[in-house]
């Protein structure tokens, strides 16, 4: 391998996992953006192909600098190794983890998805919202006929709103209870880059705790975020390492339901599962955010 490079890096988790490493240290978001070098990167669990195709080819692999390898490849490469886990530990001496958070790097879309972008029509509407259906986690799926209430809340609140619909190819989504011409269901026709591309674009942003939350908040979108208390990790640890450390907290831009914390990130009360999160909690976050949005 002639590529010059600087240092390799080894993700592990998901990609809400591998953004919060890059997000979480500006040294390597900076590299990101602005390095002549090539990264090399590997995938750090091993048997899990889904995953490592999908960070390869529809997220990583985008970006110019990811030059991605097999982990057997990965571990003869003559290279300092930037980060070891998925919470990225720094192991470079001179790395600064200032507060200072990423806003972002480049992923390149292809044709017939840039094609779709600007298919989509945002200035017909003043208040344009996203919603991601579920997370990777079965406990981070809140009822379908649940969502289908919030559209309808959404337009009855907002004449003028559009909503988008995004999720997994494997999800599902009805096509009736709520206007059509109002609703874009881009399930199964977006790929994550150009979910990551559409969310920049939006007022606001509805997700389960999950890799958007990271976009929205590099991006300065407000979002509604569903949380709750997953087996894996405890609460405290959880608004810590995912939240309060990249720069998310609840107030006026970030509003979480489900998962309740004081601005010390200590853990006030939590669900154990984001379908238990009564409806009304989630229209409420959404109408303080969008009267922000509309009237400002």
């Amino acid at each position: 391998m002639n590529i010059n490079s600087d240092f390799k890096i080894r993700f592990a988790g998901g990609i809400g996992d591998c953004l919060r490493s890059i997000s979480r240290h500006p040294l390597l978001a900076s590299f990101i953006e602005h390095s002549r070098y090539k990264i090399f990167w590997t995938y750090g669990i091993t048997g899990d192909l889904g995953w490592t195709k999908l960070l390869r080819d529809d997220v990583f692999g985008r970006n110019e600098s990811f030059i991605y390898i097999p982990p057997e490849v990965f571990n003869f490469v003559s290279l300092p190794e930037l980060f070891s886990g998925s919470f990225g530990d720094v192991v470079l001496s001179h790395s600064n983890a200032s507060n200072k958070f990423c806003d972002g790097f480049a992923l390149k879309l292809y044709e017939t998805e840039l094609d779709l972008l600007n298919d989509i029509k945002f200035d017909e509407s003043k208040f344009n919202v996203g919603i991601q259906i579920s997370g990777n986690d079965k406990l981070k799926h809140w009822p379908i006929n649940n969502y289908v209430r919030l559209i309808n809340h959404i337009h009855d609140q907002n004449p003028k709103s559009h909503v988008y619909i995004m999720d997994s190819p494997t999800r599902t989504f009805p096509s009736e209870g709520f206007d059509n011409s109002r609703v874009t269901n881009l399930i199964g026709v977006s790929s994550i880059s150009f979910n990551i591309e559409l969310i920049k674009r939006l007022d606001l942003w509805i997700s389960p705790d999950s890799y958007s939350k990271y976009v929205a908040n590099w991006m300065k979108v407000p979002q509604v975020i569903f949380c709750c208390k997953l087996p894996y990790i405890e609460p405290n640890h959880m608004v810590k390492s995912c939240f309060a450390e990249v720069g998310i907290l609840s107030g006026s831009v970030n509003k979480f339901v489900g998962l309740d914390f004081d601005y010390d990130g200590k853990v006030i009360s939590s669900f154990e599962d984001i379908s238990l999160i009564p409806f009304e909690l989630v229209s409420l976050a959404v109408d303080e955010l969008s009267k922000d949005q509309i009237f400002k």
